[in-house]
Order: C-alpha cells, then structure tokens, then sequence
C-alpha cells in the first residue's frame, strides 16, 4: 500500500480567474477566496470570505490584528469556525499569528504579499517536475 496521505505537506488550489467587476470589499473578499480555494465557485457558504474582509478591515483600516473573539464578534461567525478558516489561511502562507492575533503575510513590505504562498507553490511544482524526470526515465527503461 502506498501512503500518499502521508506524503501531503500542503494543499494549494490556486484558480486564474478575471478580476472582479465590481470592487466591493465583499465582491473582492469573494474573488480572494475562491481564487485561494478557500470557497469553491457559486458556494453559498460566506464564512472564509467575511473572515478575509474583517481580517483585512482591522489589519489596514484599524491598524490591529485582531484575535478570534475580535473576528468573531465583526463577522458573526463562530468561532469555532473562525479558528478553522483561519487555519486554512495560516497553511496557505497568507495569514501569520503573533501573540493570538492575526495579520496578512507582510513579507517585511507592510502590506499583505502572496510570497509566502508562491513559495510553497513553487516547491511544489518543483516536486511534480522531478517525479515527471524519473517518470520519462523510468518508462523509457522498462521493457515489456
């Protein structure tokens, strides 16, 4: 049997979608989750994009990073399910904890930056690239 559950580091769903027409903050909260993965196309499901606009709202526009409670208590959501969204968004590399509080991934710019997530997605492809190599290799060796 072979373990491939095991052999998962991260997960990256990356979508190259238009740019939203609208430049709401819901509209673009929206589009910044379903372009993460973190909502899939026409999900009626809310929570990851409200998490995003109220983790943007405090970080930019307050100039905090606010805890659990703090995004529960703005969005209306759980907090159970504020811990899990948030989760998500820590593995992908786009949001950070210090102290319980949370931010954008700054890159040391001030501003929120993907760097961190194009990195684990560059190792990744790097990964798929190599196991290509020894596939070609591999086929090309076997005799029937």
């Amino acid at each position: 049997m072979f373990p491939e559950k095991s052999m998962i580091k991260k997960e990256f769903v990356v979508r190259h979608m238009e740019p939203p027409e609208t430049l709401t903050r819901r509209g673009l909260s929206r589009w910044l989750a379903i372009a993460l993965g973190l909502l899939g196309p026409g999900d009626s499901r809310e929570a990851a994009s409200r998490i995003l606009d109220t983790v943007f709202w405090f970080n930019l526009h307050e100039g905090k990073k606010p805890s659990i409670d703090e995004i529960s208590e703005i969005s209306g959501i759980e907090k159970k399910t504020v811990f899990y969204h948030i989760g998500k968004m820590r593995k992908l590399g786009l949001l950070e904890s210090m102290g319980g509080r949370y931010s954008f991934c700054t890159g040391g710019y001030g501003e929120p930056t993907i760097d961190e997530l194009r990195r684990g997605v560059n190792q990744a492809l790097d990964q798929v690239e190599t196991v290509l190599k020894d596939m070609t290799r591999v086929y090309r060796e076997t005799r029937v």
